[in-house]
C-alpha cells in the first residue's frame, strides 16, 4: 500500500474536524513535528491493522473447522495479503468519499458567490 500519512490521515477513524485542522496544518509542521505525528499516525494505522488481522485469523480458523479453509505452509500469509488488500479497498472507498465530499462543499462555496453580470 503506498499510502501517505496524509492519505492515512483521512482515512482513520478521526473526527472530521480534527482531520481537517490536521491535514490543513500539516504541511506547515516543523520538521520535528511532522515526524512525531507521522510516527503516531502510522502506529495508529499498524494497530488497526493488526487487530483486523487477527480477527480475520480467528474467522478463518472457524471456516478451517468446517473444512472451508486450507491450513497449509502459506495460510498466515494468505489471510495477511487478504486483510491488506480489503484494509485498501475500504479505505480507498472511504477515501473517494471523502474526496466527494470536499469537492461538493468547494461547488457549494462557488454557488454562494455573487454572479458577474456584465460578461
Amino acid at each position: 500500500m503506498d499510502d501517505t500519512v496524509k492519505d492515512l490521515i483521512k482515512i482513520l477513524p478521526f473526527d472530521e474536524a480534527f482531520k481537517k485542522d490536521l491535514l490543513a496544518r500539516y504541511d506547515r509542521l516543523i520538521p520535528d513535528q511532522r515526524l512525531r505525528i507521522d510516527r503516531i499516525i502510522w502506529r495508529i494505522y499498524d494497530e488497526l491493522f493488526e487487530a483486523r488481522l487477527a480477527e480475520n485469523i480467528q474467522l478463518a480458523f472457524e471456516r478451517a473447522k468446517k473444512n472451508e479453509e486450507k491450513l497449509d505452509g502459506t495460510f498466515y500469509a494468505r489471510i495477511r495479503k487478504q486483510t491488506r488488500q480489503k484494509m485498501e479497498k475500504e479505505y480507498s472507498e472511504k477515501e473517494a468519499k471523502v474526496d466527494l465530499s470536499e469537492t461538493r462543499e468547494e461547488l457549494a462555496e462557488l454557488l454562494k458567490q455573487p454572479k458577474n453580470t456584465s460578461q
